[in-house]
């Protein structure tokens, strides 16, 4: 199935010096890439580092936002990228929805300024800068988050801060996380969580940008004019398909969890092989039905939705192996 998709500009937000380094190696990447560069320099690509001392000499691009933000400085930001020199030069792209990549470690004190900032923004996307504004500028919040931390225990004034960031606030997040260890227990550091979400938020960029689809790092389709090769297609489909028999597997059988997890790899695999067609599936879906008999009922109804061009049914029985 198809919808128009809306390409948006986009905000990556970081705290104090470790953030700004991240932010710094974020626009190293994307002076790779002629188009990312030239939306960075028209700020409809935007880096702000909040918290972090302003340094002597910095990078033109990072932008130093103060620990306790005001709306306005935040809305004169968002207005910059949307005037209507980038209107006119980057017609697809919706100036008035944003989307903001947050990258924060959860035991580093900067990411404390992470609650101000968030009602900062909120109040800054509304009719003239007030709480009970209407909303003008649409957003998407995306964490980028770790629990990593050094080995000693953090002190009293960081739990406190743990504390209040794990509190809902009630504003729109969706999170990516990555715990302190890995599947066999061991202890991940933070320059790791961070190449990671570097490679992530590329990713992201390079998808809500060009339009292109992102599975794993980046597969693209006709529509953006590359030929994905074939060896790099195999290689990956052979990577998942380990994965899933060799731990995916075993941990849905021995703690009926995970389920959800064969969404993400239906969705991988179906998409190599779409790539390899020249086309793209855009949305999958993993279900678990109570009687085999419904799922041609399931088809049916769905193929009577307006709006949806063609169904596929991926069928696995309790028994059977991918």
């Amino acid at each position: 199935m198809r919808h128009p998709r809306t390409l948006r500009r986009v905000v990556l937000v970081a705290y104090g010096e470790p953030g700004a380094e991240w932010l710094r190696a974020a626009a190293g990447s994307m002076r790779h890439h002629p188009l990312l560069q030239q939306l960075l320099d028209a700020s409809m690509v935007q880096l702000w580092v909040v918290g972090a001392e302003r340094p002597a000499e910095h990078p033109p691009l990072l932008r130093f936002v103060a620990a306790d933000p005001q709306p306005p400085r935040l809305r004169g930001m968002l207005e910059e990228g949307a005037r209507a020199q980038n209107r006119a030069q980057f017609p697809a792209i919706e100036m008035h929805s944003i989307l903001v990549l947050d990258r924060w470690s959860l035991f580093d004190k900067p990411t404390a300024h992470r609650t101000s900032l968030r009602k900062a923004l909120d109040t800054a996307c509304r009719t003239s800068c007030h709480e009970a504004g209407a909303p003008e500028f649409d957003y998407e919040w995306i964490s980028l988050a770790d629990t990593t931390r050094p080995a000693t225990n953090p002190d009293d004034d960081t739990v406190q801060v743990v504390r209040h960031l794990l509190l809902d606030d009630s504003f729109p997040d969706r999170v990516l996380l990555i715990d302190r260890k890995d599947a066999g227990n061991a202890v991940i550091e933070r320059p790791l969580a961070d190449t990671s979400f570097l490679q992530v938020a590329t990713a992201i960029l390079t998808n809500e940008i060009l339009g292109r689809a992102v599975v794993i790092g980046k597969v693209p389709g006709r529509e953006a004019g590359i030929d994905v090769p074939q060896d790099m297609v195999v290689q990956a489909w052979s990577y998942m398909h380990r994965h899933y028999l060799d731990e995916m597997v075993r941990d849905m059988r021995k703690d009926d969890c995970c389920w959800e997890w064969v969404t993400l790899l239906n969705f991988v695999l179906m998409t190599l092989r779409e790539v390899r067609q020249g086309e793209a599936m855009e949305y999958a879906y993993h279900l678990r039905l109570k009687k085999s008999d419904e799922r041609v009922a399931l088809v049916r109804e769905l193929e009577a939705v307006a709006g949806i061009d063609g169904v596929t049914l991926y069928y696995q029985d309790a028994a059977s192996e991918l």
